[in-house]
């Protein structure tokens, strides 16, 4: 097996996410996503590295440390999802239901009323697209 410097791998792979990390850090970002993004970006960094060591397979083709990777980068991902998923809730965001774009339902363009539901859009085409047919967009 050949011998692979991952010590240097993985030293240019970290300066990746930090450039990449400092780069957002002055961002208007929710608190804990640079966190998130870095379990991301840190777990598929290692996952990567780790096709070059030699360390044992556990279960699947994969090492420990793969495994942890892995586990970091699905938890990142999802602490992301649910703070986005939070966030626009918060907000009173709605999905327009003709293009699918997330609308502040306070700033949207124009509302229907529909089967006892209101709909926000997101411009004044998308409602006149529903209006014509809303079954269309409400299966």
């Amino acid at each position: 097996m050949r011998v692979h410097p991952t010590q240097l791998y993985e030293l240019v792979q970290s300066l990746v996410v930090f450039a990449i990390l400092w780069a957002l850090r002055k961002g208007h970002h929710l608190p804990g996503t640079i966190f998130y993004l870095y379990l991301i970006l840190a777990g598929s960094m290692r996952f990567i590295v780790e096709f070059w060591r030699a360390n044992p397979v556990v279960a699947l083709g994969m090492t420990e440390y793969q495994w942890i990777s892995l586990a970091l980068v699905v938890l990142g991902v999802v602490l992301l999802l649910y703070r986005t998923k939070l966030i626009k809730e918060e907000k009173g965001m709605a999905k327009d239901p003709v293009c699918g774009m997330d609308v502040e339902e306070q700033k949207a363009a124009g509302t229907s009323q529909y089967g006892g539901r209101s709909y926000f859009f997101c411009s004044r085409g998308c409602k006149e697209k529903f209006d014509r047919n809303p079954e269309q967009y409400t299966k």
